[in-house]
Order: structure tokens, then C-alpha cells, then sequence
């Protein structure tokens, strides 16, 4: 979740599912 990693600045399960969203 990189692109999550840098929006919200910390790795989380949500993050993750986040980051398939924004990709």
C-alpha cells in the first residue's frame, strides 16, 4: 500500500484496501 502509505502516513489493513482503490 504505497500509495496509502503516503496519503495517510502509517500502514494499516484499511490502507491497504485503499490503496487497490486509488491504483
Amino acid at each position: 500500500a504505497t500509495v496509502a502509505f503516503m496519503f495517510f502516513g502509517k500502514e494499516t489493513l484499511v490502507d491497504v484496501n485503499v490503496d487497490e482503490i486509488v491504483m
